[in-house]
């Protein structure tokens, strides 16, 4: 049995709810890494299923391993309690149903080693369905400069960064009550506080199935990235903003009665409906922004992008971003490819050459 350190220099974080199928390919995902100086706080999110049977034989076999049990009360949630339990100089995001390369932890700590400046380090993903079959390497920009461009357009990071602990702390952690845009609310708040990079590397292979809460809610994403996008204009223009009044009834209808930006938030929701092929919900929120004075020629560009025919929009969409913002592509690096495809993918400890 490995024994836990009590300063370690990484602790990973992981949200488990329901995830007993996928769960021991991501805990010797860890286990395996080539950096051994972690701890992982695993957080039981009210499971229903084997996952704190899984998570039990895990922390007696390994002292690194430590479980909290809690009643079900979301990711945003179960990340925070992970986070407050951390002993590490680092945090590292995990998702109970992704797996991650050998080399993530250590390569990912050597750059906060050696830049002070950095708050916190992502690497780039390859989406892979649910039996870890590779489709896609997600080009996630690698220069902190070029990042914040492109999180003007969307959120391109993944769920794997890795924070320093005392910035983690200073921006609040999750905001719990936006359900299933927190990732990218964080992102933003992270940003603000300093610098990110990406690695250029891919070392997290996101599994993609029906049961993830971006799949299981998709009519209200849009509704929340547009809450996130007008709290981060909200900042810039008053140095705060204002999820705490959201939280307190997380219910658009209300809190929007009387809220400054609205106009803004149907604005943002809009084209977010948009970009997730919701045609008629992106219709009624671009009406919205006009009828409350949000009148631009932005608005009205996506208003008629609205009513072209829905394959249209779908292969105007795809083009962008295959094509012209090169967002993806289908070339997954070969260390990956041989990763997934050993009998053994969590005995892989194939080191990628530095560049």
């Amino acid at each position: 049995m490995t024994e836990r350190t009590e300063q370690p220099k990484v602790t990973v974080v992981m949200p488990v709810y329901n995830a007993a199928k996928y769960l021991p390919a991501a805990l010797d995902g860890v286990l395996a890494q080539t950096l051994q100086d972690f701890e992982v706080v695993a957080v039981n999110d009210g499971s229903t299923d084997d996952s704190g049977r899984i998570l039990a034989e895990y922390a007696a076999r390994d002292g690194r391993i430590r479980v909290h049990q809690q009643k079900n009360s979301g990711g945003g949630a179960a990340r925070n309690a992970a986070a407050a339990l951390a002993r590490g100089r680092y945090i590292a995001q995990y998702d109970a149903d992704d797996v991650f390369h050998p080399a993530r932890l250590e390569k990912q700590a050597a750059v906060l080693d050696a830049r002070p400046d950095m708050v916190a380090v992502y690497c780039r993903t390859v989406v892979a369905d649910r039996d870890l079959k590779p489709l896609a390497l997600m080009h996630i920009p690698t220069d902190p400069l070029a990042i914040r461009r492109r999180m003007r357009r969307g959120n391109p990071l993944q769920q794997n960064s890795m924070v320093r602990r005392d910035v983690f702390e200073k921006i609040g952690g999750y905001r719990e009550g936006l359900i299933c845009t927190q990732d990218f609310d964080f992102n933003l708040r992270l940003l603000e506080a300093g610098e990110v990079a990406c690695l250029p590397e891919a070392y997290h292979i996101y599994r993609q199935h029906g049961a993830q809460i971006s799949s299981a809610r998709k009519a209200e994403v849009p509704m929340f990235g547009a809450l996130v996008r007008t709290f981060e204009m909200e900042r810039k223009l008053r140095g705060r903003d204002s999820y705490a009044e959201f939280d307190r009834t997380r219910d658009f209808e209300k809190f929007l009665l009387d809220y400054e930006f609205r106009n803004y938030f149907y604005f943002f929701a809009g084209r977010s409906a948009l970009r997730h092929l919701l045609l008629p919900q992106a219709r009624a929120y671009i009406k919205e922004a006009w009828k409350g004075g949000h009148r631009t020629f932005a608005t009205a560009g996506l208003y008629a992008k609205s009513r072209l025919p829905y394959i249209l929009v779908k292969a105007l969409l795809y083009f962008n971003t295959r094509f012209i913002a090169r967002k993806w592509t289908r070339k997954v690096p070969r260390y990956i490819i041989e990763m997934l495809s050993s009998e053994n993918i969590n005995a892989n400890r194939r080191a990628i050459p530095d560049k």
